[in-house]
C-alpha cells in the first residue's frame, strides 16, 4: 500500500522534501536552542559575550558568517591556542578570564576570537 502511495514522483519529491525541512529545522534547532553555538554574526557573539562583560582582544582569519564554534581554549590572564591555519598564538598581559573561541563557517572557512573577562561574571557560553 505505502508502495502504490509513494509511487509516484510527485508524492516521492513531496516526501523526500519534507524530509530534508525536517531534518535541517532540527539540526539548527539542536545548535541554536540553549547552546548558543550556533551564530547567524559578529555582533550576535559580541552581545552574548558583552552580557558576561568579555570584551573582543583579537581576530585571527577571516570571519565570516553563519558559524559554530568547534572549539575553545581558556586561561587566566593569558590564553594560548591553536589557530585554522595551525599556527601557535598567546595572549597574555591581561588580567581576568580569557578565551579564544574557534569557529567554523557554514562556508568551511576556520577562524578564532580572543576574548578578555574585566570582571568574575558568569560566562554566557559555559560549559
Amino acid at each position: 500500500m505505502l508502495i502504490a502511495f509513494f509511487g509516484s514522483t510527485g508524492r516521492r519529491r513531496l516526501l523526500i522534501g519534507g524530509i530534508a525541512i525536517a531534518v535541517l529545522t532540527a539540526v539548527f534547532w539542536l545548535f541554536s536552542a540553549g547552546s548558543g553555538y550556533l551564530h547567524g554574526s559578529q555582533r550576535a557573539v559580541l552581545q552574548a559575550q558583552q552580557s558576561a562583560r568579555f570584551a573582543l582582544v583579537g581576530t585571527f582569519g577571516k570571519p565570516a558568517w553563519p558559524a559554530v564554534i568547534v572549539g575553545r581554549d581558556d586561561g587566566i590572564g593569558q590564553v594560548e591556542f591553536i589557530t585554522a591555519d595551525g599556527q601557535a598564538h598567546r595572549y597574555d598581559g591581561f588580567h581576568g578570564a580569557m578565551q579564544a573561541l574557534h569557529f567554523r563557517s557554514l562556508s568551511g572557512n576556520g577562524f578564532t576570537l580572543v576574548f578578555v573577562q574585566h570582571s568574575s561574571e558568569r560566562d554566557p557560553l559555559g560549559r
